[in-house]
């Protein structure tokens, strides 16, 4: 794996695949050319908090199950026409997965994106290992003191998916 021309034939096979998968993708668009120019090439780089206790491998399958999540959601559905995935794992000294997508899609919200994300990553972490110990940043603000010039950060103890089942169902803005 650390020969050059290996290298160098890996990069080339991976960049083919590429422009194949995103000529795939283009067949998707629509024919209305002002419904057409909505959709734009994005790069979108997806992470996840590291878990030490797990091996490289169970990472990425978390990391993979939770972009199966992730493209099952609406907000997916809806912006999104296709694109490619790299899962990339630069580490050293324990696993840190994340993938880099090229995505043909509509503008996408960071903060519509980064809740649908984290929802999916909690979801795989628990149907993975039946646990949350991944803690959801979602449940998490911040008070700062412009006096003292101290932040605190604080967290709510609750379990958000349930809380916005909650919500939806009650017909509540979300």
């Amino acid at each position: 794996r650390t020969d050059p021309s290996y290298q160098a034939r890996l990069r080339l096979r991976a960049r083919k695949q590429t422009f194949e998968g995103l000529a795939r993708v283009k067949k998707f668009l629509p024919i209305d050319p002002r419904k057409r120019r909505a959709y734009r090439m994005r790069l979108v780089t997806l992470t996840q908090p590291d878990r030490k206790d797990l091996p490289r491998l169970a990472e990425h399958e978390r990391h993979s199950r939770a972009h199966e999540f992730l493209r099952d959601t609406a907000f997916w559905r809806d912006n999104v026409l296709g694109g490619t995935k790299n899962i990339e794992d630069s580490g050293t000294d324990g696993p840190h997965v994340h993938s880099h997508n090229l995505l043909m899609c509509r503008y996408t919200d960071k903060t519509a994106l980064a809740w649908e994300w984290t929802g999916a990553v909690l979801k795989a972490t628990r149907e993975m290992h039946g646990d949350d110990v991944v803690e959801d940043p979602r449940t998490a603000w911040a008070v700062y003191d412009s006096d003292s010039r101290v932040a605190r950060i604080l967290r709510e103890t609750y379990r958000i998916d349930r809380e916005a089942a909650r919500i939806r169902s009650a017909g509540l803005p979300e």
